[in-house]
């Protein structure tokens, strides 16, 4: 079981399983396939938006319980790791749609390749590229050297500290 899973459980038992269904269009799927994982159903690629806008896409061999993960670091610590808080998605100002875009790959490589595709085709904003933020977007030290974000994984997300600058370029909030 992954750290933290029971906790996610209980969150999701407790008032999660309100929140994915009243501000997210996954409610049902979570329902159905939370407890299922390493199946055709619930192994693969998929996508979150905010106002229809690509975030991040992401893979997993167990999509139901991914998504009540995301969902509750949304609410616990959403500006920081997501750039929203709860209370603007609260108040209307933030739809949350999640897309899953490929099922079927039990394989992790697999996974990985087709996220990466995935993550080129529609270039979320906290995965792609920014001039703006190199040399300063450095997520670690190899050799003595800083490496880029995509020098070590093409799928990394930008650092957190610029998260939020990068929704408010493209959402009022």
């Amino acid at each position: 079981m992954r750290k933290g899973l029971k906790e996610t459980y209980d969150w999701y038992e407790s008032r999660g399983k309100q929140l994915i269904d009243k501000y997210t269009n996954v409610g049902e799927y979570v329902k159905k396939y939370n407890k299922v994982n390493g199946t055709n159903e619930v192994s693969g690629v998929y996508m979150i938006c905010f106002n229809n806008l690509p975030i991040a896409i992401g893979e997993s061999s167990q999509m139901g319980v991914r998504f009540m993960e995301h969902v509750r670091a949304l609410e616990e610590d959403g500006k920081e790791l997501w750039g929203v808080n709860i209370e603007e998605i609260k108040a209307g100002k933030i739809t949350i749609k999640i897309e899953v875009l490929k099922t079927g790959l039990l394989n992790e490589i697999d996974r990985r390749d087709a996220e990466i595709g995935e993550i080129n085709e529609y270039q979320p904003i906290f995965q792609v590229e920014y001039e703006k933020y190199y040399p300063n977007d450095k997520a670690q030290k190899q050799n003595g050297r800083w490496l880029l974000r995509h020098e070590i994984r093409e799928d990394q997300y930008i650092k957190r500290k610029y998260r939020r600058e990068r929704i408010k370029e493209f959402l009022d909030l």
